[in-house]
């Protein structure tokens, strides 16, 4: 597995609004990741957790849960 990590700010040129992805990363670590950036660009309208996302909450829960 790859332990790269990327950081993607991609600009809409119709509205010029700004969609930041982040590949590499799992779980909470994404979000304070980019916690600067988006604080840089403005209010978040959205937010989408992927399933790299759902799979490190998953697996923090079960180890939560056999400890």
């Amino acid at each position: 597995m790859s332990s790269d990590k990327e950081v993607v700010i991609e600009f809409d040129i119709a509205s010029g609004n700004p969609t930041v992805s982040v590949k590499g990363m799992a779980g909470r670590s994404c979000k304070l990741e980019t916690a600067d950036i988006e604080a840089s660009l403005g209010k978040v309208a959205g937010s989408r957790k992927t399933a790299d996302y759902a799979k490190a909450e998953e697996t923090k829960n079960r180890a939560s849960q056999q400890g």
